[in-house]
């Protein structure tokens, strides 16, 4: 179902889908930040997805993702400072914000992200939706 999940959102919100990928149960959409609320709005309430269980929010910095440096593999923090010092290119958008969806009555879950370049890196709330947020 959860395939059935990002083409729904695909659906009803085409202008708000910047990417999609599905691989091995793991399913992601990643939209617009200006569409976040409305698109995990509609994922919570609606009876065909009802992903009202909020299992996780995670913020992620791709500051040495994929670079000649790590080989294609990420730096442990303590190692961030002393790549910034040596001013690689940076990867934009460097950071996005993913939340982890889930339907206790359907059995299925999606990932909703968002991406954030470095200069801007506000998301709007979901607390509205989510207490837990």
């Amino acid at each position: 179902m959860s395939q059935a999940l990002i083409d729904l959102v695909r659906e009803k919100f085409p202008e708000a889908v910047v990417s999609s990928h599905s691989h091995r149960g793991d399913e992601v959409v990643t939209v617009r930040r200006e569409n976040l609320v409305e698109v995990i709005g509609f994922l919570r309430n609606d009876p065909q997805t009802d992903l009202k269980l909020l299992r996780q929010i995670a913020g992620v910095d791709l500051l040495t993702y994929k670079t000649e440096m790590t080989g294609g593999a990420a730096l442990a923090s303590i190692e961030a400072p002393a790549y910034e010092m040596q001013r690689k290119p940076r990867v934009e958008p460097r950071y996005y914000v993913s939340y982890n969806l889930y339907s206790i009555t359907k059995h299925h879950s999606l990932r909703v992200r968002v991406e954030l370049r470095s200069d801007d890196v506000k998301v709007p709330s979901i607390t509205s939706l989510y207490r837990t947020a």
